[in-house]
């Protein structure tokens, strides 16, 4: 007479792949299901994490049958890429893993910088600074360029105004006859819908 099967357990986990960007969260359910009257407890790890990132279960074990949400959550450095992720599930001697995929990209979002960092100029002359946008991940968006923190009696332009992606705008600073010496900080502010960045520069009136 053949013997019963011994109890048993599988593993799964749904969906197969999440995208996320650096520095973001995502979850994942994992089901462990009974076979043949397995009514032990199973724990889980995840193994294949990218740098940075660190997993967590709730709850941690299963009792017989049951499910788990397993939670990534990524640091903004680390490294975009595909990485796939073991799911190991224990109880005693049995040992069943199963796997997801885990996608990292970088966020839409861009970089402004300006050079020189500093510029000297006298009382009725003017200066110019280059003002550059980078982008970073998919960001195709239009990056409008201000200006504060000029002192009273000079005047600025940029040219052009705004940049779609990335591009160098040159920044013109004009400094009246009568404008008041000193040294001044000068905040390039680039701003495209919801986000902006900003950088400054230093002028010195003579």
């Amino acid at each position: 007479m053949q013997a019963p099967p011994a109890p048993d357990f599988s593993v799964s986990a749904t969906p197969s792949s999440r995208t996320i960007t650096q520095g973001s969260t995502t979850t994942y359910s994992v089901t462990v299901t009974a076979l043949n009257g397995f009514n032990g407890n199973v724990g889980l790890s995840a193994s294949g994490l990218p740098a940075g990132a660190s997993a967590s279960f709730s709850p941690t074990t299963i009792s017989s049958s049951g499910s788990s949400t397993l939670t990534i959550t990524t640091a903004t450095t680390t490294p975009a890429g595909s990485y796939p992720i073991a799911i190991t599930a224990t109880s005693g001697a049995l040992t069943h893993t199963t796997s997801i995929t885990l996608v990292v990209t970088v966020p839409s979002d861009f970089t402004i910088s300006a050079s020189p960092t500093s510029q000297t100029i006298s009382r009725g002359s003017r200066t110019t600074y280059s003002v550059s946008i980078g982008t970073q991940g998919p960001f195709s968006g239009t990056v409008t360029l201000t200006l504060s923190g000029l002192p009273k009696k000079t005047t600025s332009s940029f040219t052009p105004s705004s940049l779609t992606g990335s591009g160098t705008s040159t920044l013109k600073v004009s400094a009246n006859p009568t404008a008041v010496a000193g040294t001044y900080t000068l905040t390039i502010k680039g701003t495209s819908g919801g986000v902006s960045h900003s950088t400054t520069v230093g002028l010195t009136i003579q």
